[in-house]
């Protein structure tokens, strides 16, 4: 099957996720083109005509920008869409339901909300769990670049003023802690004692496989919708202890056993000195949430596989 896997510019979210499945599609026979979404810029008909001319049997798209999705409309082949989060959704993420027929035909998507909306209208509606995971395993591994005691990766920005998220920047982000925390990505305040900056390529294995433990949050946008963030399965999958906030709408379908959830700054400090002391309790539970992880990443290709098939 010839199939256009539309993918985001690095170092946006679904960068490596749609890579990885890509290369995993071409694994299974399939001819795969990535075409990169076009945040906006313009485009003429020659770039539609090239398009066409592939003759695609299939495009697999995220939650991409109006400009790729008005080209996509003019392609005749089946359409699916892979959506795990609000995207360009002005007020609710069922709003994705508007689009049936004319930007998808079937529906992959980890929002529950979604997907219970989605099936009074079509059966094409796959559920998934967690988030894939984009990462070879020869890319974990421990170097002294990243060993600190506790690290986040993720944009800053509109996580600094949005009141929604003042819960997690008063407990993790805006104090300076007794240990080794570092924050890499876009948009943080540039301090010496804080900021890691934009993690290279290619390092996410680097950073887990080095580092301690590591932050996980999940914002309203997203937990409202049942979502996961992706973060969470990446950090499961390179063996280092999670430290997050229960957050009540979300269920962790039972990975929760497994997550360090605290209430405050000081619980966090006590969970970092666990981790940094081989707590044979948090080791226990990397190990238990590996194995999780590992059936969550295989049951989600499987899903793909049958997407992408049917």
């Amino acid at each position: 099957m010839k199939i256009i896997v539309i993918t985001q510019p690095f170092p946006m979210g679904e960068y490596h996720w749609k890579r990885f499945e890509a290369d995993h599609l071409s694994s299974l026979g399939h001819e795969v083109y990535m075409l990169e979404q076009l945040n906006g810029r313009d485009y003429d008909q020659a770039y539609i005509n090239q398009i066409k001319e592939l003759e695609p049997d299939l495009i697999y798209s995220t939650p991409a920008d109006h400009k790729t999705f008005e080209v996509l409309e003019q392609i005749n082949c089946k359409k699916i869409i892979n959506i795990c989060s609000k995207g360009i959704m002005k007020t609710h993420i069922n709003e994705w339901t508007n689009y049936r027929g004319k930007w998808w035909d079937s529906l992959f998507t980890n929002s529950i909300v979604l997907a219970d909306e989605a099936k009074k209208y079509t059966s094409d509606v796959m559920h998934y769990e967690y988030p894939l995971i984009p990462i070879e395993n020869d890319s974990i591994e421990d170097v002294p670049q990243y060993r600190h005691d506790c690290v986040f990766l993720g944009q800053g920005f509109h996580r600094l003023e949005i009141p929604e998220f003042k819960m997690e920047r008063d407990t993790f982000f805006l104090r300076e802690h007794e240990f080794d925390f570092k924050v890499y990505g876009n948009g943080w305040p540039n301090y010496d004692w804080y900021a890691g900056g934009l993690l290279p390529d290619g390092d996410i294995g680097r950073l887990y496989g080095s580092a301690k433990s590591a932050i996980g949050v999940i914002e309203q946008d997203q937990r409202v919708y049942g979502l996961i963030n992706n973060r969470y399965s990446e950090m499961a999958y390179c063996k280092v202890p999670i430290i997050s906030y229960d957050y009540p709408e979300v269920d962790w379908f039972g990975a929760e056993k497994y997550i360090n959830f605290i209430t405050s700054a000081n619980e966090v400090k006590d969970v970092v000195h666990k981790c940094k002391n081989n707590d044979e309790t948090i080791i226990k539970q990397v190990d238990n949430l590996k194995q999780f992880i590992d059936i969550q990443h295989k049951t989600y290709l499987e899903k793909l596989e049958h997407v992408i098939n049917n």
